[in-house]
């Protein structure tokens, strides 16, 4: 079982911070955002009906918790379905592509989320499906959280940790 310990039966109102203290564990902190741009990453725009994947990758510096997800998308009320894997572990967060309404929210109103790990050195992949009639000419997709620095007291590679 891995140091990060969510599974071990901490009560809900127990920050996933205060979760690793708890357990003596050593780490500091730092904001940061993950951002995908599938548009941007190929180039062109998503068109009507389209799948494109983008892909951003973990840093290899720290592991990264992810609080909120946030989406803008051009043109405005163009709808789409996101499919979200995490490559490092292997698992979709979803069974099915699911619309983007029920995944994320927006900068004023973001969707926040239980926190869900992602180890560094790993990527996660998007699925992008246009459900709209129209080519989608701008999309942002962003995972708002911190990453957890210090590799000795939080070694997800350690099975024994």
């Amino acid at each position: 079982m891995s140091a990060y310990a969510p599974s071990r039966g901490f009560p809900r109102d127990v920050s996933f911070k205060d979760a690793l203290r708890s357990q003596g564990l050593e780490f500091h902190t730092e904001v940061f955002d993950l951002i995908n741009d599938p548009v941007a990453q190929s180039g062109a725009p998503i068109a009507a009906a389209a799948v494109q994947i983008g892909t951003v990758r973990i840093s290899q510096d720290a592991d990264f918790v992810a609080e909120k997800f946030v989406f803008s998308v051009l043109p405005l009320g163009a709808n789409f379905q996101v499919r979200i894997t995490d490559d490092g572990s292997g698992r979709n967060l979803s069974n099915i592509p699911v619309d983007i309404n029920n995944v994320a929210g927006t900068a004023q109103r973001p969707r926040i989320l239980k926190p869900r790990l992602f180890k560094r050195n790993g990527d996660v992949s998007i699925e992008f499906t246009n459900t709209s009639g129209a080519p989608i000419t701008a999309l942002q997709f962003v995972m708002s959280g911190y990453k957890i620095f210090n590799e000795n007291a939080l070694n997800l590679n350690n099975p024994q940790a």
